[in-house]
């Protein structure tokens, strides 16, 4: 390439490769250590020709806008605080730019800019949708976009296309990022240095109204695993890239074919408590998506297990041995398997033909008795089954013996012996 000229402008903006200040055209020293700055770079030329063959799209539109703040250590850049850039006019591929420059005490100053995507002569906005190795038109010649690649600018992850010139001249390297959709200069980046003098700096796109800021969200779940019913706390935290907490968004955790809505906690927090008790037992990709006006819409996936709920059911008897006619007490205590008590559950224990409901005590703790006068004599098992809406039924049991009762002749008759006997004794101890 040939060598080409930096140009920036300090209360006056290039125009037509001159200077224009307070209505003077000045024809510009071109001593580097003399240059000054605002933020337009150009190259000199007489006229530069279209690329030949090319055929070049505009991506960007009337209102259009990219504010930048200025850094670095560029002779006068500390007299700025940030440049914006307005598209006023598109005509074909004829671009019109309201240039504004605030100063750091308070000032402003604008003018206008106008040029042709197709000869290339400004930086701030060439052709749309180029890719890595596509040529531009560019001071005297073309230049090649060195790569696409992924950086973020004003709030949001863009695609760019990067122009790194090692040599934009002799003394200079110039580093440049452009929005891949919209051909807007994101970022631009100067580095002199020479025997007598050296600095570096440029611009970087910190607003602009082509896109919305993308905010950062994280999620977090009280349990990746959850018995079907339980209640599973969704949080959510939300920022910008600066790390400030983004609040008045609208949150929602979708489950399956389940949508919840979080509670805005303030600073950047939202929860909400998730029944599980209608989604079905499986392995499901959720979704908190979020929303608020002037920002880009946000999705963050997590997993949720939800399995059956399983219960397990422990019983105790008032007595492991009872005679025919007594009444037997069963105790029973039901948890799932994370021991949470159960209670609203269907317990029921059988004993033989016998089939005895229990009463919720609370708790998880159920209880019923069973009367043993019509079951036969011998070793019996007194089952107790739980059972509960989304549970898998659980059951347990306990085994019982029954001794047969006496029967009330068979006392009247011992009875009568045994008086028999003593009436006996008596007679003869008298006699």
């Amino acid at each position: 390439m040939n060598a080409g000229y930096i140009f920036f402008f300090h209360k006056a903006f290039v125009m037509q490769h001159l200077f224009l200040y307070r209505g003077i055209y000045m024809h510009y020293d071109f001593s580097l250590s003399k240059c000054i700055l605002v933020g337009v770079l150009v190259t000199v030329t007489l006229g530069v020709m279209p690329v030949s063959g090319a055929s070049y799209s505009v991506g960007v539109k009337v209102g259009d806008w990219v504010k930048y703040e200025v850094a670095g250590t560029v002779p006068y850049l500390s007299d700025y605080d940030w440049v914006r850039l307005e598209v006023q006019n598109v005509n074909g591929t004829e671009i019109t730019i309201l240039a504004t420059v605030h100063y750091k005490n308070g000032a402003e100053e604008t003018n206008s800019l106008s040029w042709d995507i197709e000869t290339g002569r400004e930086p701030w906005i060439i052709p749309a949708n180029l890719n890595k190795g596509d040529s531009i038109p560019f001071r005297y010649d073309t230049a090649v976009i060195n790569d696409t690649l992924t950086k973020t600018y004003a709030g949001a992850s863009r695609t760019v296309n990067l122009l790194n010139l090692s040599e934009y001249d002799e003394y200079t390297e110039m580093i440049a990022y452009w929005d891949q959709d919209t051909g807007f200069l994101l970022e631009l980046f100067l580095n002199y240095s020479s025997l007598t003098e050296s600095w570096a700096g440029g611009y970087k796109a910190i607003e602009t109204s082509l896109w919305s800021p993308t905010p950062q969200m994280t999620i977090e779940l009280s349990s990746e695993t959850a018995a079907r019913g339980d209640l599973v706390t969704v949080s959510a935290s939300m920022e910008d890239l600066a790390g400030n907490p983004i609040e008045g968004a609208t949150v929602t955790v979708y489950i399956n074919d389940k949508a919840v809505d979080l509670l805005d906690l303030g600073d950047g927090y939202y929860e909400v408590d998730v029944d599980t008790s209608d989604i079905i037992e499986g392995t499901y990709e959720i979704t908190v998506s979020a929303h608020k006006e002037g920002l880009q819409p946000i999705d963050v996936s997590g997993t949720l297990r939800v399995e059956p709920r399983i219960l397990h059911v422990t019983i105790q008897l008032s007595t492991d041995t009872a005679t025919q006619g007594d009444i037997v007490t069963v105790s029973a205590t039901v948890r799932d398997l994370a021991e949470n008590p159960i209670e609203g559950a269907t317990v029921f224990a059988i004993l033989g033909h016998k089939t005895v409901t229990l009463s919720d005590q609370g708790t998880g703790n159920y209880e019923g008795n069973i009367d043993t006068f019509d079951i036969s004599e011998g070793t019996h098992l007194v089952t107790v089954t739980a059972e509960k809406e989304l549970c898998e039924p659980a059951e347990n049991a306990e085994t019982l013996n029954v001794k047969a009762a006496v029967p009330w002749v068979l006392y009247i008759g011992v009875a009568a012996i045994i008086i028999v006997i003593a009436v006996v004794i008596i007679y003869r101890i008298r006699k």
